[in-house]
């Protein structure tokens, strides 16, 4: 995004003699460790939180404004203390200067507004994250192409992991749990994206769906997922999101809540004709009311 391929302050290359050839050492890459917030990334390399924080729950409390970082919060949480409208850790790039090379992994966030939240970083890769009790979004995604979401953990918030515009995604093995600060609260969300892939992710007892598909979200690949016991919806598609593939997902024992107009898997567009593709599908209900082996659900 702004700084590239720095070599950090006082490491350079080493020059030896090796069977009479030259050999430059490669040098290390930066590693700096992060004991104190807010705290604002600006250099490329490896950075390390080394111990719990306590953050201003209105800033992000860590900012990422440079290309080819690699955060790794271990075991240690960010809290934000409940208030504010903050960010446990953010990078918003631009569509004309896009954070790249960003990998954020391990550790908990709690208290924020939303927990991670990454604009325009394509092929992002947010993992091993505990995004918990956050007022609004767990994760937030949006205009990340290709980006990987894989094995976090989001529970407690408004919205569980929150996909926008992320064409081409990898959302895997993730598990959304009770995320049910309001009636609108799904497991996971996909807001106007293509060509996804979600797949061995457990969504249960969110406040509404445990997945939902939404603005023309079309083309992704939906598989070998478990969505139970949701208030909502297992599997939710809204009008307009068509072309996607949903097969072999487990949804069963939805509707806690007792909605009418939901059921175990859901396709808002049936109305058209079999717009999207469900196959070998294990549940009870769905909106067609015919149930499993019949019409454009199966």
């Amino acid at each position: 995004m702004k700084v590239r391929g720095i070599i950090p302050f006082g490491r350079v290359a080493g020059l030896c003699l090796l069977s009479g050839l030259a050999v430059v050492a490669r040098p290390a890459e930066a590693l700096t460790l992060i004991g104190s917030c807010p705290y604002t990334i600006e250099l490329p390399g490896i950075y390390v939180v080394s111990r719990d924080l306590s953050c201003p729950g209105d800033v992000a409390a860590i900012e990422i404004s440079a290309d080819n970082v690699r955060l790794l919060l271990g075991r240690r949480t960010l809290s934000g203390g409940g208030e504010g409208e903050g960010f446990g850790v953010r990078a918003a790039g631009t569509s004309e200067d896009p954070v790249e090379g960003l990998r954020i992994s391990g550790g908990s966030v709690t208290g924020f507004s939303t927990g991670v939240r990454i604009e325009h970083a394509p092929g992002a890769v947010v993992s091993e994250i505990t995004s918990v009790d956050n007022s609004s979004r767990g994760i937030y995604v949006d205009a990340s192409p290709g980006a990987r979401l894989l094995r976090n953990t989001v529970r407690g918030n408004d919205r569980g992991l929150y996909v926008e515009d992320c064409d081409g995604c990898l959302i895997s093995r993730n598990h959304a749990i009770g995320n049910a600060v309001s009636g609108s609260s799904d497991g996971i969300w996909l807001d106007g994206t293509t060509g996804a892939r979600v797949e061995g992710n457990v969504a249960t007892g969110n406040g509404d769906d445990g997945l939902e598909l939404v603005f023309n979200s079309t083309g992704n690949f939906i598989r070998l997922n478990a969505f139970t016991r949701n208030n909502g919806s297992g599997i939710d598609v809204a009008d307009g999101s068509r072309s996607n593939r949903i097969l072999l997902n487990l949804a069963t024992g939805n509707n806690v809540g007792g909605i009418g107009s939901d059921q175990d898997l859901a396709d808002r567009n049936i109305s058209s004709g079999c717009l999207n593709s469900w196959r070998a599908n294990r549940f009870a209900i769905d909106n067609e009311g015919d149930g499993p082996g019949q019409g454009c659900i199966r």
